[in-house]
């Protein structure tokens, strides 16, 4: 081979560098153009080939359902981790357009799931077909912010904003004792003999205490009067609507009694709660009855399981924003409101962690403190006296009669747990009442009536000690 400083001339410098450096002879190759030129094109032919599988990948994972939807939120993902690393607000749309996918998935899984819920000519497929809750009848929409849940059809009806709500003036009653795997079925039923009669042949517990009748509005109890002297719109969840007790038992129901013997005129109580709402269904609740009662006050009773996942921070946010949604509503109408956490049973004389529930949703509810009533102390001291009453008759409760737990273990309100609801923001609505009227603000006439026996009550002379 000729080694020449001619037309070989850097072959031989090659050679010289690998001696002269003791360099291997493969990196001699780096020196070598035709070489490195092959180099070049085997690592484009590589990414050809990656880039290739991954598009087919893809091509082939959006071409199903799942895959779709998969993709879908690996976008929404990334955007919103996006949205928060660089510090801006989230995009309202995205997450709309994203968590209506996602309920709407899960909604027709659930109704898939369903058809196979009960054996054909079973007492059990009877049963859902009268009250409407087969795969065919069933109102399958999302509560608790996604969780899917399924619905009497005889009862309830879907809503665009609010997933679904109450039929109005129609009579039902509650059947325990049954669930569903995959979705959570809330079996409130049509109150007809036939209906009743397919429960008891499917073994459901009917209890006829918790009979209920919807008004004209959809909402649980007596029909509205928007004409009343004192006006009062709760939005809520199965608490405030009052599960397992009567129609004059609910909170809001008995909410409504107490003012009105302590204002001593008539008083509406709008009891908006439903079952499974959360707070995007609480604002569009006061969107569509709001206008047409025009409360005093609104209140908003909130639930540990109303954000979908305590754990998980972009709950919280979602939560947020809704109840911002709410307080800005009443701000541009002029409506009061006042936040009202429910107790949960096990933490009125069990482990006392406000971090979980209660602190959370005081951070997140940016208003003044006389808008935030808790009631868990009343209801532990309440619990507390029922308690201490029966040491003193010699006998032991091991249960709790604020809440339902002898109907198997329900953890709602029971009627005593109603009362001691409605006594404490009963209190809480009158101080304020009253604040407003010492600062010469516009009130209603009875509860300016009630403001001014207040001032007269003050006045008299007191004994000294």
């Amino acid at each position: 081979m000729n080694f020449s400083r001619g037309g070989n001339s850097w072959m031989w410098r090659a050679l010289l560098r690998q001696r002269g450096r003791g360099r291997r002879s493969s990196e001699v190759q780096w020196y070598l153009p035709f070489a490195a030129k092959a180099r070049r094109n085997e690592r484009a032919f590589r990414w050809f080939i990656v880039s290739v599988t991954v598009l087919t990948l893809v091509v082939v994972v959006a071409g199903t359902p799942a895959g779709r939807f998969l993709m879908r939120t690996l976008v929404f993902r990334a955007h919103q981790a996006f949205d928060r690393a660089i510090g801006m607000p989230p995009d309202r749309a995205m997450i709309a357009a994203q968590t209506r996918v996602e309920r709407l998935r899960n909604a027709d899984a659930a109704r898939i799931a369903l058809a196979e819920v009960a054996a054909p000519g079973s007492a059990m497929e009877e049963f859902l077909k009268i009250v409407g809750m087969d795969a065919r009848s069933a109102v399958i929409r999302w509560g608790n912010v996604n969780r899917p849940i399924v619905l009497s059809s005889a009862v309830f009806d879907p809503d665009d904003d609010r997933a679904y709500r109450m039929k109005p003036n129609v009579r039902s009653v509650w059947a325990i004792g049954t669930s569903f795997q995959k979705s959570l079925g809330i079996f409130l039923i049509p109150d007809t003999p036939e209906a009743l009669a397919a429960a008891a042949r499917a073994g459901k517990l009917v209890v006829p205490e918790s009979a209920q009748v919807t008004n004209r509005w959809g909402c649980r109890g007596p029909e509205p009067d928007a004409n009343a002297p004192v006006r009062i719109l709760v939005l809520g969840d199965s608490i405030m609507q009052g599960m397992l007790v009567g129609d004059d038992e609910t909170p809001p129901a008995r909410l409504q009694d107490r003012l009105a013997a302590s204002l001593a005129a008539p008083v509406c109580v709008l009891n908006a709660g439903t079952i499974g709402y959360s707070p995007e269904q609480y604002f569009y609740t006061l969107d569509a009855l709001g206008d047409r009662f025009c409360p005093h006050f609104v209140i908003v009773s909130i639930c540990d399981n109303d954000f979908g996942g305590r754990n998980l921070p972009e709950a919280w946010s979602e939560g947020e924003y809704w109840l911002d949604q709410i307080a800005e509503r009443c701000n541009q109408r002029g409506w009061r409101i006042l936040l009202v956490p429910a107790p949960i049973e096990p933490t009125l004389l069990g482990k006392r962690d406000l971090s979980v529930f209660q602190g959370p949703v005081s951070r997140i509810f940016k208003r003044s403190g006389k808008e935030y009533v808790d009631p868990l102390e009343s209801f532990t001291d309440a619990l507390l006296a029922i308690k201490n009453d029966a040491a003193r008759q010699g006998t032991a409760t091991t249960s709790n009669p604020l809440y339902n737990v002898h109907l198997l273990n329900d953890r709602h309100f029971s009627p005593r747990g109603c009362d001691v609801w409605a006594n404490v923001v009963a209190r809480r609505l009158l101080l304020v009442w009253d604040s407003v009227a010492l600062a010469g603000n516009s009130i209603p006439a009875p509860v300016a009536q009630h403001a001014k026996r207040e001032q007269d009550q003050s006045d008299l002379p007191r004994d000294r000690p």
